[in-house]
């Protein structure tokens, strides 16, 4: 009779180490999750300080202005600098709300690390279904227009590659007999034999993801950090970055140095599936009211 009743004890107190050691397990796996998580945020933000350190170290004159950028004070201005984020007079707009952020969140003063309410998402659900069709993002410039050097979208793993970057000086109108719900507008046609200008536009086209001279010569793409969402491993930011100078499109060249008040980002096709996902939509270039034409 001992004998059971010291077996029975010996394997009670084995399963509750045994359990124990599982809670054990858990926590310190919740720990490193945690600790994990922490460092891609850490990692990221160290990323976009460098990047804004690059940018102030870099001297870059737009081409075919040059010398004729002042400010209004009379200082030469020679390097693109951000002019997306708030506080500056931005809003930012969106053709559907999504489950996530407003479409706000992407210019936010400080990039968000908030993986459910810092990005805007054309999703449905937390598993990621797409609203179905295009969709676009748009940036309004109150007060002052813009001059564009460099577009950088910040994606999270839902990213698109398939997308046609737009300017205006007026608000988009939406063209009731296009054959298309991309919203890319249309351009105008003309019958008569005057040599217009195509920079006489009110819509005007600065990339063009369909094709593959613009991709080639103007967006680049780098990735970091692991997204929470998916159990594979997936990039947190999928960064596209789109330097209109480097641009060897005649078309775009012709117009990339107009001031706008409109930018929008139409997304015509996700390429993972879900519904795609923008943690930031940044722009770098000159205000309109900090440039001065020599005469």
């Amino acid at each position: 009779m001992d004998r059971t009743v010291a077996s029975v004890a010996t394997s009670t107190a084995a399963s509750t180490m045994s359990s124990s050691m599982v809670g054990v397990r858990k926590i310190a796996e919740n720990i490193r999750k945690n600790h994990l998580e922490k460092q891609q945020q850490q990692q990221h933000m160290q990323q976009q300080e460098t990047q804004q350190k690059l940018d102030d170290q870099h001297e870059h004159e737009i081409a075919g202005i040059g010398n004729n950028l002042r400010q209004s004070s009379h200082k030469i201005v020679t390097k693109p600098h951000l002019v997306s984020r708030m506080p500056n007079n931005v809003v930012a707009t969106s053709d559907v709300r999504g489950n996530l952020g407003p479409a706000s969140v992407v210019v936010q003063a400080k990039p968000g690390t908030d993986w459910i309410h810092d990005r805007w998402q054309a999703a449905s659900d937390m598993q990621g279904s797409q609203i179905p069709g295009a969709h676009w993002i748009q940036l309004e410039f109150q007060n002052v227009g813009v001059v564009a050097d460099r577009i950088i979208l910040d994606w999270e793993t839902a990213y698109a590659d398939e997308y046609v970057l737009e300017a205006s000086s007026e608000p988009f109108v939406v063209d009731a007999n296009a054959n298309t719900n991309s919203g890319v507008q249309k351009k105008k046609n003309s019958n008569n034999n005057n040599d217009e200008d195509d920079s006489s536009e009110k819509v005007w086209t600065l990339f063009d993801g369909r094709n593959p001279r613009d991709v080639a010569d103007m967006r680049s793409m780098t990735e970091s950090g692991l997204s929470p969402g998916v159990k594979e491993k997936r990039p947190l930011h999928v960064i596209h970055e789109i330097r209109l100078s480097h641009s060897t499109n005649d078309e775009i060249n012709k117009v990339r140095h107009k001031s706008m008040r409109y930018l929008r980002l139409n997304i015509l096709k996700s390429i993972t599936g879900w519904g795609v996902s923008l943690w930031q939509f940044d722009v770098y270039g000159f205000r309109t009211d900090e440039l001065q034409t020599s005469r």
